[in-house]
Parts: structure tokens; C-alpha cells; sequence
């Protein structure tokens, strides 16, 4: 499975700018950062698969940003990344990502056209092809 190619920070602001709006929620700013900066901020970064670095994006608990780690990986994010990393700023679960932050995630991707396609034609079935929980319950996040 594939989703959008985001290369830069200006581009993945604006992503999520678009998917703000669309939920009518107050802009979460993207900043692109160092691997030693996302270290200094508490982020352990993945080691490089075949020489080639993953993308990564996180949130710190309590902040409202996301923080998109570049190691010199093209492209630099991927939407659902950016869809996942969104779901954590407004939708918190315990656990982190167990069964109401899955559900939560899925939820919001539905609420996007290519992303509800995705969510519902391949990433709910593989997510629950692997075992994963995924609450059965709506989250806020779901299409009102």
C-alpha cells in the first residue's frame, strides 16, 4: 500500500492544514527536524533498512506539533503517516496505539477521500489480518 509522497516540510504543512480544515480543528504545525534533534526530544530513531532510512514523525506528549525526522529519506513522509501522527495530537489514547487510537486512526482517514478508500478497502483488513485490535466503538474523530 502506497498514499501520497509528501517531500517537504512546506508541503507536509500544508497536508495537514487540508486535513485540519477538513475536521475543522486549530492548525497542528509540522516541523522538520535532525535525527540529534529528534534524539534530544526523547525520539529513538529507526536504524536504516538496506541503507535506506524510514520515515518517521512523532509527537511529544503535550505538545500540539508534529515533528518529522529527516535523514536524508525520499520522500521525506507519507500521508497516513501524517494522518497517524494527527490522530495522536487529537485523539490521545492509553495505550498509545492500541485499540481506541487504531480505531481513531481509521476514522480519521475515512473522513478523507483517497484515505477512506484506503482505510476501508486495505488498512482495516490487513490491521485485522495481523491481529490487531481495533475498538469497536466510533471515536471523535469519526464522520459526524
Amino acid at each position: 500500500m502506497n498514499s501520497h509522497a509528501v517531500p517537504s516540510q512546506e508541503r507536509a504543512n500544508a497536508f495537514v492544514q487540508e486535513l485540519c480544515d477538513l475536521i475543522d480543528t486549530e492548525t497542528i504545525p509540522v516541523s522538520v527536524i535532525s535525527p540529534a534533534q529528534a534524539a534530544s526530544l526523547g525520539h529513538e530513531i529507526a536504524d536504516p533498512v538496506d541503507g535506506v532510512a524510514p520515515s518517521e514523525a512523532f509527537v511529544v506528549e503535550s505538545r500540539h506539533e508534529i515533528f518529522i525526522v529527516d535523514a536524508g529519506q525520499q520522500p521525506l513522509i507519507r500521508g497516513l503517516l501524517l494522518f497517524h501522527e494527527v490522530t495522536h495530537v487529537l485523539c490521545p489514547t492509553d495505550p498509545a496505539h492500541g485499540p481506541a487510537f487504531v480505531r481513531a486512526w481509521l476514522d480519521l482517514c475515512r473522513r478523507s477521500g483517497l484515505y477512506e478508500l484506503l482505510a476501508d478497502t486495505f488498512l482495516e483488513p490487513a490491521l485485522r489480518a495481523e491481529g490487531i485490535a481495533i475498538a469497536a466503538e466510533p471515536s471523535l474523530l469519526a464522520k459526524p
